[in-house]
């Protein structure tokens, strides 16, 4: 696992799989998940005006969730987003 600590990024695109995050500033970026190895998030890591990607393996899991949606069952995707949020308390 590739350890970035203290780091600021500022118009890039970050790979975040299989990597290590503490007390980095990501600003402008684009944050691309590809549903590899998660990473790891330590310390207060700040992302400022920043877009999420999620392709790949991770992209597939959202397009899943787009179709569940998309057929009529929002609620069950609805609780799908409730239950993450939940686990955060």
């Amino acid at each position: 696992m590739i350890r970035q600590q203290g780091c600021s990024f500022k118009y890039v695109g970050i790979e975040l799989d299989g990597q290590e995050f503490i007390d980095c500033h990501f600003e402008q970026c684009r944050v691309i998940y590809r549903g590899g190895p998660l990473p790891r998030f330590g310390g207060k890591n700040q992302f400022v005006g920043c877009q999420i990607l999620f392709l790949d393996a991770a992209g597939a899991t959202m397009e899943m969730l787009k179709l569940f949606a998309r057929n009529g069952n929002t609620e069950m995707v609805r609780q799908i987003f409730e239950s993450l949020m939940g686990s955060m308390n």
